[in-house]
């Protein structure tokens, strides 16, 4: 399989942390970046999270004087928690690799298509008040966020999924049908490697409380509305 991953290009060791805090499902990954070696990531498996809707309105009614902000926060701190025992169970001299890295860590934030600066700024409220970076301007610019397209893109690409699409000039549509959400995304291949994108239009969102109905429309008509684009990298739930 061709890797689009580049080598690392920093001076210093680096740890990145992958979050999705999913309405049916969550998960975590990570990746110690080295200087001048490419990144391997690494996939945190054990993480028995019952997930929540955090959209709005939230599904289920908060203890008093809490926020959907204060529990986004401790979904945060559990996953971190999670990888930081990965880490330090998993790695050679996981201890101390831990004890290097963890305080300046960059974290990666996925959210729904449809989330735009103020649905960010409160996930990077709930990164402070989970542990994650501290509430500083530094700490601020070590929580980044991808759309949930653009990160199942990469996935796809990254496994091998859209190969096969990826030419300069093709068009490449990615829908994501999650438990809560359907995201839709769609974009220009400019170069293939190192792997360059531009946007064809603004990314879409879809809100939805019955995936099962979800899946028996797109059993019946899978394409319908995306006929207009090229090509179809991946349809996946």
């Amino acid at each position: 399989m061709t890797h689009f991953r580049s080598v690392y290009s920093g001076f210093a060791p680096k740890l990145v942390i992958a979050i999705d805090v999913g309405t049916t499902y969550s998960g975590a990954s990570y990746a110690i970046l080295i200087p001048d070696e490419v990144p391997r990531i690494y996939d945190v498996a054990d993480l028995r999270l019952a997930s929540m809707m955090v959209g709005n309105p939230p599904l289920v009614d908060l203890p008093p004087g809490r926020t959907v902000t204060d529990v986004f926060g401790e979904f945060l701190k559990y996953m971190y928690d999670c990888v930081q025992a990965h880490i330090i169970n998993t790695q050679v001299d996981g201890q101390e690799l831990w004890s290097s890295l963890n305080g300046t860590a960059h974290f990666v934030l996925s959210h729904t298509n449809g989330w735009r600066f103020y649905q960010q700024g409160e996930m990077r409220k709930a990164a402070i008040r989970g542990g994650l970076v501290p509430a500083t301007p530094e700490g601020h610019e070590r929580v980044e966020f991808v759309t949930e397209g653009e990160a199942s893109f990469h996935w796809c690409v990254d496994k091998g999924s859209a190969s096969a699409a990826l030419e300069v000039g093709a068009n490449i549509v990615v829908a994501d049908l999650g438990g809560g959400t359907i995201d839709v995304s769609s974009f220009l291949v400019q170069t293939p490697g190192p792997l360059r994108l531009s946007e064809l239009k603004a990314p879409e969102c879809e809100y939805i409380r019955n995936a099962p109905a979800v899946t028996h429309a797109a059993n019946r008509n899978p394409c319908a509305g995306l006929r207009r684009f090229n090509d179809i990298a991946m349809l996946r739930e």
